[in-house]
């Protein structure tokens, strides 16, 4: 009788305790598959894939350990990086943005600056402005000052307080 309840207490214990001293140089794992342990280079591709706008079974097929993961196990180790990486990919892309468009050196500065103002700053393309800018300078001959006038399109700028539909 004594070793029945020793029988039925086994059954009940699903898992082996495993003690430092039961181990003779190499790991023994229980039944089943490991548990998944991301690493930091996973965690980018999640973020980086959620920015892009992946559905979270394309970014779970990305992700190998060996065999490409679950949604399920996507969701529970990667729930940070799939409610945050969008934002953090907007802000990351905007970061360079601002940084090209406020350069003094680089080529694409004018175009990011119009980008920037046109998304973030309200510019309108069909409100515009321009400088008209007038200088005067010696005749060559000695004679009275000529008037050089020159205008400069900026481009689009936003009206405050209305839209430029309603002007």
């Amino acid at each position: 009788m004594a070793d029945k309840k020793r029988h039925t207490a086994d059954k009940t214990t699903s898992r082996r305790v495993v003690r430092p001293s039961d181990f003779s140089g190499s790991i023994k794992r229980t039944r089943g598959r490991p548990r998944f342990i991301p690493t930091e280079e996973q965690r980018t591709i999640v973020t980086l894939g959620k920015g892009a706008g992946l559905t979270h079974a394309q970014i779970a097929s990305l992700i190998r350990s060996p065999k490409p993961i679950s949604v399920d196990t996507l969701e529970r180790y990667f729930r940070d990086e799939l409610d945050n990486g969008e934002a953090r990919v907007t802000a990351m892309v905007a970061g360079n943005l601002f940084k090209i468009a406020t350069s003094p050196t680089h080529k694409n500065a004018v175009l990011a600056a119009i980008f920037w103002l046109k998304t973030r700053a309200g510019w309108k393309p069909d409100a515009s402005a321009s400088v008209t800018v007038e200088a005067r300078s010696a005749a060559p001959n000695g004679g009275e000052e000529a008037p050089i006038t020159f205008t400069i399109d900026l481009g689009p700028v936003p009206r405050s307080g209305e839209d430029a539909d309603d002007a």
